[in-house]
């Protein structure tokens, strides 16, 4: 069953000890669950780039995938321990980033679905900041 929802993502970043302000996007969008994973889809305008950015969000308890297509495009995926390497392609050029997963948490509800992803930023082959993803989608109600 797909139902309508409002996903809200934050993120939360720290580079050298110093924590930035969260970056926080809220979208109308669809769920449901296929195979054993919930399934998020959205899209979103994002500033610098023109267009929109769809969004394809698959997870379950060990993993989170983000697929981006449109004016950014990236698959990101974060599993607890693993290095994954992206290419995130940006207006400016393509980026290429390894993210390292060091925890991973679901939660659910029968109205609301949530996954927080603790990770490690890797670019230019170092670490360059410790960063947090909440992911969370919230049935929208019936009218």
């Amino acid at each position: 069953m797909t139902r309508n929802v409002i996903i809200t993502v934050t993120g939360t970043h720290e580079t050298d000890g110093i924590k930035q302000e969260p970056v926080v996007t809220t979208a109308n969008g669809r769920h449901f669950v296929q195979n054993g994973k919930h399934y998020l889809l959205y899209d979103e305008m994002t500033d610098g780039a023109d267009g929109v950015v769809k969004n394809v969000v698959k997870f379950n308890e060990q993993m989170l995938e983000v697929t981006k297509k449109g004016a950014l495009e990236s698959k990101m995926t974060f599993e607890k321990g693993k290095m994954n390497i992206t290419h995130y392609k940006t207006p400016a050029g393509i980026l290429e980033l390894g993210m390292t997963a060091k925890q991973i948490v679901m939660t659910q509800s029968r109205a609301r679905v949530e996954i927080r992803v603790d990770y490690e930023l890797h670019a230019g082959g170092r670490k360059v900041q410790d960063s947090t993803v909440i992911i969370s989608a919230v049935q929208q109600p019936i009218v």
